[in-house]
């Protein structure tokens, strides 16, 4: 008999079945815990990351501001990712849970930086390879970091939907709010992204998190939002009601604070918005804080980081959005049934 046959048979073939067995068991993984958080500067101090581990997540976001590069010179963003993969603690996150991220505008090379930004491509390299993303990745091929992934099983399916909100937004013009920030007529996502999300929100799924590195729900305050792009917003919303999309949470950051948000009007159910930043660089009072008026919850002071938990439950499903400084000790927790953000559809 041909050996190679015979090493098929007697070590390759346990060996692919091993490893299609490990590849459908984590397919099939319910996922209860989620952490998250934005905004973390290499140069300071990164004990947070003890502390997420500290939850026991299975699977960890960033929402952007993953460094602070602020440059246009490649090897400056390069250096900071490299300070950022040398820290024990984020190595061994990476090692305890699955990792998924997009990118702010800090990490992006330049405050407040679109599409106009010369070292966007050089930007997007330097963000994929960090973050060990695939070759057969389409973010590697398309324009744009967006990306999505279906967790659990059929019946516990968790969508991730990850916004770019640097690659096609639209360079600043118009009058400035009273924060001084410019009020826009222009884009945030950009046709194909446009389309990519409808046709992300018709796969069926339990849970949609749509991560945005910037505000959603808030309409004031010094800091990006989508707010100051008011035709992209309307469209955000217009599409999550044309689409029924149920079980949608956002998620979001940027904003040096921590919050929690509810639009009881936008969608057919409450759209809850849980805003977590900074992982280490929440150590300031805004001086002109959002005038947030569908805010729950504030946490003005202190890095932080959130943790969204599901009880599956055999009966009633219940989500619980939980704030934590970064030495883990919980701030605020706010619970509901996963039933109030399901559609009427569904």
């Amino acid at each position: 008999m041909n050996y190679f046959r015979i090493y098929l048979l007697v070590i390759g073939l346990p060996w692919f079945l091993h490893s299609f067995l490990a590849f459908a068991q984590a397919e099939s993984e319910v996922i209860e815990k989620i952490a998250f958080g934005s905004c973390l500067h290499q140069d300071f101090a990164q004990d947070v990351w003890d502390s997420i581990l500290g939850k026991s997540p299975q699977v960890c976001l960033l929402l952007g501001d993953n460094i602070y590069g602020d440059s246009d010179d490649p090897k400056e963003l390069q250096a900071g990712y490299a300070k950022l993969g040398a820290q024990p603690g984020f190595q061994k996150l990476k090692s305890h849970c699955q990792l998924f991220a997009t990118w702010d505008d800090h990490d992006y090379g330049k405050n407040d930086a679109g599409r106009e930004w010369k070292i966007k491509e050089e930007s997007k390299q330097l963000f994929l390879n960090f973050f060990q993303i695939p070759q057969s990745s389409l973010r590697w091929s398309r324009r744009g970091i967006y990306d999505s992934a279906i967790l659990g099983p059929a019946d516990k399916s968790i969508q991730l939907l990850l916004l770019d909100l640097r690659t096609f937004k639209s360079p600043p013009k118009g009058e400035r709010d009273e924060f001084g920030k410019i009020v826009q007529r222009g884009e945030l996502l950009g046709e194909d992204q446009w389309q990519w999300l409808k046709a992300e929100l018709r796969k069926p799924a339990k849970i949609r998190l749509l991560i945005s590195s910037i505000q959603v729900i808030p309409n004031a305050g010094p800091e990006e939002r989508w707010s100051l792009y008011p035709e992209e917003s309307a469209r955000l919303f217009e599409l999550l009601r044309a689409e029924k999309a149920g079980g949608v949470i956002i998620l979001s950051g940027d904003s040096h604070y921590a919050e929690i948000s509810v639009d009881e009007s936008a969608l057919a159910y409450p759209l809850f918005e849980f805003t977590s930043s900074g992982l280490n660089m929440g150590n300031s009072l805004w001086k002109n804080l959002s005038k947030n008026e569908k805010r729950l919850a504030l946490f003005p002071i202190g890095s932080n980081f959130g943790m969204l938990q599901i009880n599956w439950g055999p009966q009633a499903p219940q989500i619980a959005l939980e704030v934590f400084d970064s030495l883990g000790k919980l701030l605020h927790q706010q619970a509901f049934p996963l039933s109030l953000i399901r559609a009427s559809k569904e």
